[in-house]
């Protein structure tokens, strides 16, 4: 109704900025005074930009629907767990006809996250789930620092627009669409398509400044260092677990949020330190 064109099934073969072109798998050129790369954390459009991603920053998600009926138990909260994976977590989110179960963590510090996913999936609902379970990769903290060239912009997994504690992205991309869609307004304005990545810029920065500061927290959370100590301080600690879970959507603060936790977390280094003394 917009007078949106879709294509299917075609894969973008070439791109050419400068030239504000596009040309097709099939052959085609499609040529437009801007384009914008949301295609996914594999994004070709930025591979042909040629903008760098630390591909160490990828993590792997894998996902299953389990019907409730198929499940052995009854889950009626949100369950979150640590340490059966480094650096990510896996998860339980009851719906209403249907738990979303999964696991997910960093590439290069977990192997075989497949198995890692039927093992958790079993010991958690107590039977092995029979669901197709659905993977992909994951920008994980590894957001890109200039999200695109001139006139051509990159939007959600595509610039790395991942929250790197939670793995949360819709929201992010959502977000990063309307203000690609606001700097291409505003350089279609003065009729300056090259400015589209200048406008976008502040609006995009926004979003990774806050991406920075939750990288402090991520290292509390998943450190083996640290892990055990924020572990002992979520562990029957109410406010601390409603704040964790505010957290995981999207209605709490990271800074906010990052010093209850530090603070919580370093008060019970003398309590583990005593424990650990009386064991030795």
């Amino acid at each position: 109704r917009r007078g949106a064109r879709m294509i299917e099934d075609c894969a973008v073969k070439s791109l050419v900025a400068a030239a504000h072109t596009v040309e097709l798998a099939d052959g085609r050129v499609l040529s437009a005074p801007f384009v914008v790369g949301a295609d996914g954390a594999s994004s070709r459009i930025r591979k042909l930009l040629g903008v760098p991603i630390d591909r160490n920053g990828f993590a792997v998600g894998l996902e299953s629907e389990v019907p409730r009926e198929a499940a052995g138990r009854d889950v009626s909260d949100p369950e979150i767990y640590f340490g059966l994976v480094e650096w990510g977590y896996a998860w339980i989110f009851p719906k209403r006809a249907t738990l979303t179960v999964g696991i997910g963590g960093l590439a290069t510090r977990n192997d075989d996250m497949r198995a890692r996913f039927r093992e958790f999936a079993t010991a958690a609902l107590g039977r092995t789930p029979s669901q197709t379970v659905c993977g992909s990769p994951i920008p994980f903290g590894n957001f890109v620092a200039r999200p695109g060239r001139d006139s051509t912009l990159l939007a959600g997994d595509a610039a790395g627009l991942v929250e790197p504690l939670t793995g949360e992205g819709i929201a992010f991309a959502v977000q990063s669409g309307a203000y690609a869609a606001q700097a291409i307004l505003e350089a279609a304005r003065v009729n300056a398509p090259a400015r589209a990545l200048a406008f976008y810029l502040p609006r995009y920065r926004s979003i990774i400044r806050s991406f920075r500061d939750v990288r402090l927290l991520r290292r509390l959370v998943f450190s083996r260092t640290t892990r055990p100590l924020f572990l002992r301080a979520l562990n029957g600690n109410r406010q601390m677990v409603l704040k964790h879970m505010d957290v995981l959507a999207g209605d709490a603060d990271y800074r906010d949020y990052a010093r209850f936790a530090l603070a919580e977390t370093v008060r019970r280094v003398p309590r583990l330190c005593m424990g650990a003394l009386r064991l030795s």
